[in-house]
């Protein structure tokens, strides 16, 4: 499967707030991806006997995490600068 490289943020004139923000959007848009890769794996009908499906819940819940913590890193940032 190809996938789009994304670009290289640039950091020249950004102040650490744009920085920040910048990073941790391309960071939530990525474990969105592995969550949403996760969620069909999930409804799969993997067999029992191995553990895979064990696996794919496991990193699918780490991920969820994740996702939920950047993402309330990510508001905390607009809300600074919109504050600001």
């Amino acid at each position: 499967m190809d996938e789009e490289q994304p670009a290289e943020f640039d950091f020249n004139g950004k102040s650490n707030e744009e920085v920040l923000s910048g990073f941790f959007y391309e960071i939530r848009a990525s474990v969105a991806s592995v969550v949403g890769y996760l969620e069909l794996l999930k409804l799969l009908d993997l067999p029992e006997e191995n553990r895979t499906r064990e696996f794919v819940e496991s990193a699918l819940k780490r991920a969820q995490f994740v996702y939920s913590r950047v993402g309330e890193v990510f508001q905390y940032l607009d809300e600074q600068r919109t504050d600001q």
